[in-house]
């Protein structure tokens, strides 16, 4: 089950030329926070009849399955700034371009999560192998699996890709942020400062200067 319309939803539907009013699904979009966004894969864990696999996790950012904690709500804050046809047209634009960011950064990290597995795998087969020629015994290859699948998920946890993944969407956020405010007119840019500082302090994040990373 698909929740909310997140800026990844939407601009997966504003890349269509046809509708005359998709420029306005931006005024609706909520963007996670980048530490809700990069999350381990889940492990399903390796056995005697199957080998490990790895399930999309339920928060992830192109395939949310619950409610995100964190969002900027930066569909409403554009919808404040009663933006023309014009900057719609363009803030759009930078919309997709955040999504082809977010993508990137995310992509990396679940293909390094792969790397991970494959390892998982072949350390399964090894123990599969033994198995099958009599020199270890079942239980003795279901310990061996239990202490495969420990280490993977441990692995899974302290990926080091997820530290450079999080860096890389924070690069996405403050891109958009500073692109939206290149088409906005001076009056607009003080409003949205003011929106945006003001969501930061709502979240415990401190003052700023109503561009830039997240708390």
């Amino acid at each position: 089950m698909t929740i909310g319309l997140i800026a990844f939803v939407g601009c997966n539907k504003l890349n269509d030329p046809v509708s005359p009013n998709t420029q306005d699904l931006i005024l609706i979009a909520n963007i996670p926070a980048e530490t809700e966004m990069c999350i381990p894969s889940q492990l399903n864990e390796a056995t005697l009849d199957k080998p490990a696999m790895l399930l999309t996790p339920n928060d992830d950012p192109f395939y949310p399955m619950r409610p995100i904690k964190f969002m900027t709500p930066l569909g409403r804050i554009l919808k404040e700034l009663i933006l023309t046809d014009e900057q719609k047209a363009q803030i759009r634009e930078f919309f997709n371009a955040y999504h082809d960011c977010v993508k990137s950064a995310m992509t990396a990290l679940r293909e390094s999560e792969k790397q991970i597995l494959d390892q998982a795998n072949q350390a399964r087969r090894q123990v599969m192998e033994q198995l099958k020629s009599g020199a270890i015994d079942r239980q003795t290859a279901m310990e061996q699996l239990r202490q495969i699948n420990q280490r993977t998920r441990e692995a899974l946890m302290n990926n080091p890709v997820r530290q450079q993944t999080l860096e890389q969407l924070k690069n996405c956020w403050d891109t958009l942020i500073s692109n939206i405010k290149s088409v906005l007119t001076d009056e607009q840019n003080a409003l949205f400062d003011q929106l945006l500082a003001k969501y930061r302090d709502n979240r415990g994040g401190g003052k700023g200067n109503g561009g830039g990373t997240r708390p």
